[in-house]
């Protein structure tokens, strides 16, 4: 069989988009699937045992390219998702023991009156058509916002300028990660309006951390924690520069992603009413009326599987690239030192040999028991092995509180006749957005 040529599948990509004609050629080709870029190889792995090779058993051989990452490194300079080698190991000591699960109870309850809050404040738009995209984002950027910095030391007008130019931001880092062969010193459109928001969230971060560091007592947020954070190994703490990428890295992260697929679930709830009945009766069965909290928050199994099948079926991020520092073998292929592989999340999440009825939207994938029987490789929205996102623990939280308190008020109706195909961006979200209709209960 001839291997694909990308240069070739343009009437495909202008009909299907980018990520279901790479989902097509998995389906036709097998995985791992070679393609061609003129004569440059690249590689799609879209199954659990490739996955696994190239992001835990391998790691060290399967590298983040600097031709793609650069672009990320103007924004996040070394914080943890561009570091590498040693920075990355100390830094993810340093960071991960507070955005694990069980260090989470200290910002709870700042994540539910943030949410509660805005559920207020949208009690304005009930009956109007609104886009859910919009929404999620304001309310992750309030978490994030609230549990990251605290709730009293930016201002009204400070948050909501941080939340513009966070926008601004996240597309100008997109843009430059996807133009590979564009050099880093020219610049492109939207360069000016980039760099002043970039000084709108750097100057925010510093007034931040310099009035922590004054306070130097307060660990009831996440930048308390990691200015007290201490490497067990070496007793190292971060320095200053070092501090304010960590924090630029889990803010900017941590904004998009959660919002993304809590608007995906919205349609899939929409598209399947039982499933969507089952959910409302679990979140009034635990919460019976109140709020959630840190200890009934994991009862709400269902709140937690919804989650997990909406990340399966549109993971925010929807493939990674690596290149081989030295040749391997990766299923039926040489991969060449140089060569770069593409995993591909989104391919692997959809893999009929891994999943069955893999389009069909099933919560109940993710009981405890249905995920003992398969690779822990199948689903990997958050990465895998040495890479694994830090803040998966705090995006399954802040998604089961969000998904419990805003079924609890509103009802969520998706009106009729919306196409809505998925398009890469900073991450995987519906083309021409989504409109929702909120109504009370």
């Amino acid at each position: 069989m001839a291997e694909p040529q990308i240069l070739t599948l343009f009437p495909r990509f202008s009909r299907l988009g980018i990520i279901r004609t790479l989902e097509q050629l998995v389906i036709e080709n097998g995985s791992p699937t070679k393609v061609r870029f003129g004569q440059v190889p690249l590689y799609l792995a879209a199954d659990p045992d490739s996955v696994q090779q190239v992001l835990r058993d391998k790691v060290k051989n399967y590298i983040k390219p600097d031709l793609y990452y650069s672009a990320a490194k103007i924004t996040l300079g070394q914080g943890l998702i561009t570091s590498a080698g040693d920075l990355h190991l100390q830094q993810k000591r340093l960071v991960q023991p507070h955005l694990h699960r069980n260090a989470l109870i200290n910002i709870t309850q700042t994540m539910v009156d943030t949410i509660d809050t805005m559920l207020t404040d949208w009690e304005q738009l009930v009956g109007q058509s609104v886009d859910a995209g919009d929404l999620m984002a304001q309310l992750s950027m309030a978490l994030i916002t609230n549990t990251l910095f605290g709730t009293d030391i930016l201002t009204t007008k400070e948050r909501d300028d941080i939340a513009q130019a966070v926008k601004v931001i996240v597309d100008y880092t997109a843009t430059r990660g996807y133009l590979l062969f564009y050099p880093q010193s020219l610049p492109i459109p939207g360069e000016k309006r980039f760099k002043q928001a970039y000084q709108v969230v750097h100057d925010a971060v510093s007034k931040v951390i310099a009035v922590h560091r004054k306070r130097d007592d307060n660990q009831e947020n996440l930048l308390g924690m990691l200015l007290h954070a201490v490497d067990e190994e070496t007793n190292a703490r971060m320095g200053e520069q070092q501090l304010f990428d960590e924090v630029m890295t889990i803010f900017l992260a941590g904004y998009e992603s959660t919002s993304t697929a809590l608007t995906w679930l919205w349609y899939l709830l929409s598209e399947n009413p039982e499933q969507y009945r089952a959910l409302q009766d679990e979140i009034d069965t635990v919460l019976q009326g109140n709020h959630p909290s840190f200890e009934n928050y994991r009862s709400l199994e269902l709140c937690r599987m919804n989650f997990f099948e909406s990340l399966r079926l549109y993971p925010p991020s929807p493939f990674v690239p690596r290149e081989a520092v030295e040749a391997d073998t990766l299923g039926e292929h040489q991969v060449d030192a140089g060569n770069f592989v593409f995993v591909f999340f989104y391919g692997v999440h959809r893999n009929p040999d891994v999943w069955d009825k893999p389009t069909v939207f099933d919560p109940l994938r993710f009981t405890p028991e249905r995920e003992k029987e398969r690779s822990r490789f199948a689903f990997v929205p958050f990465s895998a092995g040495l890479r694994q996102c830090v803040g998966n623990d705090f995006a399954i939280m802040e998604a089961v509180l969000i998904i419990s308190m805003l079924l609890q008020r509103y009802h969520i109706t998706v009106p009729k006749g919306q196409t809505v195909v998925p398009r890469v961006r900073a991450t995987l979200h519906p083309a021409n957005g989504l409109q929702i209709i909120l109504q009370q209960h």
